[in-house]
């Protein structure tokens, strides 16, 4: 019982204050960045990115591995690879926003001029090959109108 709680807060925590990282930068703005959340599931939004919201993220990524280290295994698919990919890409955002740096178009360091696989590499750069696999197959009528516009 005490387990599947720890499993529900941990839920609770990475959908509530975790999942907009789930995105790609639109643009720079005076006060952020200007974020594009793209949910597994649900209509995509905008938020602005500033230090407050990055610093508050980055309190609630450390909460949730020193309070539900049983629970996360459970609520994420590859654990080992979010462990990393969470601080590189805060630390891409907070070298942005705290030292006025250049995001990159493409997380995984390829050149292309395609907008669309460029931020793709943002959307997906938190998940695992399964989980990715699994949201393109899910969304792959929406990609393909995009893909043949």
């Amino acid at each position: 019982m005490k387990r599947q709680q720890g499993v529900r807060r941990g839920r609770m925590y990475l959908k509530k204050y975790i999942s907009w990282l789930t995105g790609y930068p639109v643009a720079r703005h005076e006060t952020g960045i200007i974020w594009q959340v793209v949910p597994r599931v649900g209509a995509p939004y905008q938020v602005t990115v500033d230090k407050n919201r990055l610093h508050h993220t980055t309190r609630i990524w450390t909460k949730l591995l020193h309070r539900f280290p049983r629970a996360l295994p459970q609520i994420v698919a590859d654990l080992p690879h979010w462990k990393d990919a969470i601080p590189s890409l805060i630390g891409q955002l907070g070298a942005a926003l705290h030292h006025d740096q250049p995001l990159p178009r493409n997380l995984h360091g390829e050149r292309t001029n395609d907008a669309l696989t460029d931020a793709l590499s943002w959307i997906t750069y938190l998940w695992g090959p399964d989980e990715t696999l699994a949201w393109v197959t899910h969304n792959r009528p929406a990609l393909d109108i995009v893909w043949d516009w």
